[in-house]
């Protein structure tokens, strides 16, 4: 897992939208790095995500799309909205009826 994962997962990933313009240089990952880090995220999903057995969307789709936008690389706020977009997917199993 990249530094960039390790930080996007400790810092709650919503933290994440709030840096953005923060850098004229912002950090760029390469495919490499985000396609592992995709792998490391969707292996973290697998083994901690309370809600994914709740009707969730199918998550790996949202990652896999992901991996196909990969292209060279992106920037770490592009990957930290990529990774929003899955877990938002995630529903919250408190609000869930029937």
């Amino acid at each position: 897992m990249t530094n960039a994962l390790a930080r996007i997962l400790a810092l709650g990933i919503v933290t994440v939208s709030l840096a953005a313009g923060v850098s004229a240089q912002p950090r760029y990952l390469t495919r490499a790095e985000v396609l592992e880090d995709l792998d490391q995220f969707e292996q973290e999903l697998e083994g901690r995500a309370a809600y994914r057995a709740y009707g969730t969307p199918d998550y790996r789709t949202a990652i896999d799309a992901i991996r196909a936008r990969a292209g060279a690389g992106m920037t770490v706020y592009a990957f930290g909205i990529e990774i929003d977009r899955v877990l938002a997917l995630m529903i919250d199993a408190h609000a869930a009826t029937g």
